[in-house]
């Protein structure tokens, strides 16, 4: 796969993973979720795809705006990329509003010939430019 292809296929699904977290749509979430998936939020929450599913579903996190920039792509062999970027999103968590900016990495694979989800690490973004990287 090319540098453009995988960059293609990382924002496309970012992309759609971003919008069935807006639209707390659990199952289609289900679909492109692994069963294996660690997500680790940016208060430093874990979840697995039981519980991130719960959640979603019940209310405790409801998103209300996700604006994304993902970053570059990196290949992992023929079947799994990681992809970094950043992230603001509007959220409520628990009944409380919230605004945050993170930055995050996520690793996706194929599993059973779909791209899912393995594991989303997400840190709060400094107060600088989200994609800027200290040197």
């Amino acid at each position: 796969m090319t540098k453009e292809i995988l960059a293609s296929v990382a924002a496309e699904l970012e992309t759609a993973r971003l919008n069935l977290m807006l639209a707390s749509d659990t199952e289609g979430l289900a679909n492109i979720l692994s069963d294996e998936l660690h997500y680790a939020h940016s208060n430093g929450i874990q979840d697995n795809k039981k519980t991130f599913l719960e959640k979603v579903g019940n209310g405790t996190l409801v998103y209300r705006r996700l604006d994304n920039s993902p970053g570059q792509a990196i290949p992992l062999g023929q079947n799994a990329f990681c992809v970094h970027g950043a992230v603001s999103m509007d959220v409520i968590v628990s009944g409380v509003e919230r605004q945050i900016n993170f930055l995050f990495l996520a690793v996706w694979r194929i599993e059973r010939d779909v791209w899912r989800l393995v594991a989303q690490q997400s840190t709060l973004a400094p107060q600088r430019e989200p994609n800027s990287i200290a040197r």
